[in-house]
């Protein structure tokens, strides 16, 4: 008789599944011994009568074929035979029939050796929804029915509200074994998050529980060992959400030592039945190993939590997560309570303890918690100090010094008032209870200060360029500068233009009007300041200025593309180091500098030398403890950057990692540092074709700049650009070519048409356009862009994509030569210029214009 053969995968159900895969292997590896274009005719003659097995071989060659490196055979091999796994090995559906007492209603899941049905009671004794777990019909052995009696009995000891319960279990007269448990109504837990956001305190209770539910698995002496988001659920309960823990079968097989003999395409693809991921090294490795593989797989699993957390609270979880997860298991918290204990913490707002030795942190969380007590101590604090003034006044012989004393104690008391004021709108009693955000009290009192006629003129500047510094850090723009031009007023009343406060607040002018990219603004603001401060004597302050003004300037210059002025700015900043650095003053850190330097190096082209400056500017700052400063987050972007354009991928992303972390700590809110940090990563995984992890990052660089209020910067170009550079990889050209045509008109009124990133941008818009029309119109723009473009890096880029439209207007001669002279290019700039995929994807479109398809492929 014939067996029956499943037509989607070729594979005969009657057919030993070891024996069939390996057949496909053989296969496999003798059509690789051949030429290309014999493969596809030698399989159909192999496989003339199983047409599935001939289709699977076929896309077992093309993940071969697709890989251009040494590993290509078993890449697709392996790819290949997890699409047959999957295809092949789904069991009989037995929805309808029964077990014992029970009636199937509908499969929920299976794996390689169990399925699981919704059920009912089918004798009419109870009217109640089960899940139902039983032996696969086509594997049942004795070995399988011992296990599944070992997890019945494992889990019959379990009794907690975290973990999923067991009600009933046996064995069929046909020999299979099953069990009964509750039906959850639930989804594994990073899909639940996904669809339902959780705020800070009940995500933090989910995961709690969780670690209760564990802890008492350990309790019973028992180690689950399989810890992952699949078996951890979500679930909707009348007392709300709750999480569960299930599939206690590797606790079973483990604990019992009973070897079911899986077939090894329905295992984990890492090592036996471990999980890839979430198993601890020990137990992968083979060795003895206990509860600490358990918090090794929660330490994971916290970890792929982080992004659905508010990201005030990511630092901390991310710390708990990395110190859970340590590969030495002497290194990890000595139990799950450990964590849980770390978690609690965080819950009620108190520092954790793998961070307690942090004084910074520590005085942050209590700040958190206490904030609005610091409040009134701050105000405390100032009326003290007045009544200090005061009575040190009142004890001064002198009568010059009881003057002054009598002055100060004015000043301090009006800006005690004036704070009073400010912070009794703040106070929650008056707001409905609402905490209102610290930056809307600040505006409001911004507002007030026009109008402060009782305060000193000294204290009404520093309140007035404390504001705009604060506004700064906040990212609110447009209010610092009115605070900032409010203080220049207030200076040159005092017929005090030009002193020392008047170049720090032009100089704070210049660095906002650099960062919205209106450069020019910017350098006439410099300019005015460094004037100025030429004219002062020189001390320890004009030489603090010196340093922190020319470092702004030279970095707009940086930015602007006038690179040799960038230089002597920077040059100019750097001689007044040594006299900070011999006085011991902080401002005597070059490391501000040194980024500016390395990236006049990089827009030079001077790859390695920029790389070299930025790890030195790197090596200092650790050793100097500033490794949480928006300088250090300057640094790690560029030496991830750098490390990407010089094809060193996988030295770049633990920079841009380390940097996408410390912005997240540094901007609480929209900022846009943190959305450049975002596009930097995802930028990195786009070239590398890695689209998958790229497009979440770079959709979250664009909306956090728009939230930033960054949507009308050059910055904000740039962030459209890379987004619909991932849109043409994945082949969403229409998505693309409307997000660039925003993107160049935003470039060209902050940068101007000519500029080097306008000019990449309008490249890629014109790639964009290429895949909706290929007409001579288009041919001209870019060979007009070639020209303008001129030798910049970018100029591959739009050598391909001239080849192919070329070929495409039937200039097959020109396209050729188009072609070789990108491919010249490219070869002389490596590795300045590293085979990024968004390029691979151009050459491999103009050798298909061209005809040379196995070329492209």
């Amino acid at each position: 008789m014939t067996a029956d053969k499943d037509s989607a995968s070729g594979h005969s159900k009657d057919q030993d599944p070891v024996a069939a895969f390996a057949a496909l292997e053989n296969l496999f590896h003798a059509a690789m011994q051949l030429p290309a274009a014999e493969r596809s005719g030698w399989i159909d003659a192999q496989c003339a009568d199983d047409a599935g097995q001939a289709r699977l071989l076929k896309r077992m060659l093309e993940h071969a074929e697709a890989e251009n490196d040494a590993n290509a055979g078993a890449t697709g091999l392996g790819a290949a035979i997890g699409d047959y796994a999957r295809e092949s090995a789904a069991p009989r559906d037995r929805s309808g029939e029964k077990i014992d007492r029970y009636r199937l209603i509908a499969r929920i899941r299976y794996g390689g050796m169990a399925e699981v049905y919704r059920a009912a009671r089918d004798d009419g004794e109870f009217d109640h929804e089960v899940a139902l777990k039983v032996v696969r019909s086509d594997r049942v052995r004795p070995e399988l029915n011992q296990l599944f009696a070992a997890e019945r009995a494992l889990m019959a000891r379990l009794h907690h509200p975290n973990i999923i319960r067991i009600f009933d279990g046996g064995t069929t007269e046909q020999g299979e074994a099953y069990f009964v448990m509750e039906l959850l109504d639930g989804a594994p837990l990073l899909a639940a998050l996904s669809e339902q956001a959780l705020d800070g305190p009940r995500l933090l209770g989910q995961m709690t529980d969780l670690c209760s539910a564990i802890g008492h698995v350990h309790g019973q002496l028992i180690v689950h060992r399989d810890i992952k988001p699949e078996n951890v659920l979500l679930c909707r309960t009348p007392q709300g959400l709750v999480i569960k823990l299930l599939d206690f079968g590797i606790a079973a097989r483990l604990q019992t030592g009973i070897d079911a003999d899986e077939p090894a395409q329905t295992r984990s693809t890492d090592s036996g039945w471990h999980s890839p991921g979430y198993t601890a090294p020990e137990a992968r490795g083979g060795q003895s190993h206990g509860a600490s593989a358990d918090v090794f797989s929660l330490g994971k699993l916290v970890l792929d939590c982080i992004p659905f957390a508010p990201r005030q609270l990511h630092e901390e979880l991310r710390a708990i997560a990395v110190h859970a997860s340590q590969e030495d298991p002497t290194q990890r918290y000595p139990s799950v309570t450990g964590v849980a204990e770390d978690l609690g913490r965080l819950s009620r707002g108190e520092a954790i303890s793998l961070l307690r030795h942090r004084r910074s942190y520590v005085v942050h969380r209590a700040l958190r918690r206490h904030r609005w007590a610091v409040v009134a101590a701050l105000l405390l604090i100032v009326a003290g100090s007045a009544w200090l003034w005061r009575e040190t006044g009142l004890r001064m012989a002198a009568e010059q010094a009881t003057a002054r004393a009598e002055s100060e104690r004015d000043r301090a008391e009006a800006m005690r008032d004036f704070l009073l004021r400010a912070f009794d709108s703040g106070n929650p009693s008056l707001n409905r209870g609402a905490e209102p955000r610290v930056s809307d009290l600040i505006v409001e009192q911004l507002d007030a200060l026009q109008d402060a006629r009782d305060l000193d003129p000294d204290a009404h500047y520093q309140l007035l360029s404390s504001f705009g510094d604060l506004l700064l850090h906040l990212d609110r723009r447009d209010l610092a500068d009115r605070a900032y031009v409010q203080a220049v007023a207030l200076i040159e009343a005092q017929g005090k233009r030009g002193d020392l406060r008047w170049v720090r607040i032009l100089a704070r002018r210049g660095q906002l009007a650099s960062r919205d990219g209106r450069f020019d603004a910017a350098s006439a603001l410099f300019e005015q300041a460094g004037a100025a401060l030429d004219q002062l004597p020189r001390s320890l302050d004009q030489a603090r200025e010196t340093t922190g003004l020319y470092s702004a300037w030279g970095a707009n210059a940086q930015r602007s593309g006038k690179l040799d002025e960038a230089e002597g700015l920077i040059r100019k900043g750097l001689e007044a180091k040594p006299v900070l650095k011999a006085a011991g003053d902080p401002g005597g850190d070059d490391a501000a500098m040194q980024v500016t330097l390395g990236a006049i190096q990089s827009a030079r082209g001077d790859l390695t030398a920029a790389l070299y400056t930025f790890q030195a500017a790197y090596n200092d700052h650790r050793a100097a403890g500033r490794s949480e400063t928006f300088e250090h987050l300057a640094l790690l972007g560029w030496l991830g950057i750098s490390c990407d354009r010089l094809g060193r991928p996988t030295e770049a992303e633990p920079y841009l990692i380390e940097a996408v972390a410390l912005a997240e700590k540094l901007f609480p809110k929209p900022h846009s540092k943190l959305s450049g940090s975002y596009a930097n990563l995802g930028r990195l995984y786009l070239n590398q074709g890695r689209l998958a992890e790229a497009e979440p990052l770079l959709r979250r660089a664009v909306e956090v700049s728009e939230a930033a209020g960054d949507a009308t910067t050059h910055d904000h170009a740039w962030r459209l650009t890379t987004l619909s550079l991932l849109d043409l990889e994945a082949e969403r050209f229409e998505d693309a070519a409307a997000r660039l045509e925003q993107a160049v008109a935003l470039a060209e009124t902050t940068l101007g048409p000519a500029h080097r990133r306008t000019l990449s941008i309008r490249l890629a818009l014109a790639s964009a356009r290429a895949e909706l029309r290929a007409d001579a119109p288009l041919l001209a723009d870019v060979e007009q862009l070639l020209r303008d473009i001129g030798s910049a890096p970018t100029r591959i880029d739009a050598l391909l994509l001239a080849a192919r439209l070329q070929a495409q207007q039937g200039q097959a001669t020109n396209a050729a030569q188009t072609l070789e002279e990108a491919r010249v290019l490219n070869a002389a700039s490596k590795p300045a210029s590293p085979d990024l995929a968004p390029r691979r994807a151009l050459e491999a479109r103009a050798l298909l214009a061209l005809g040379q398809r196995e070329a492209a492929r």
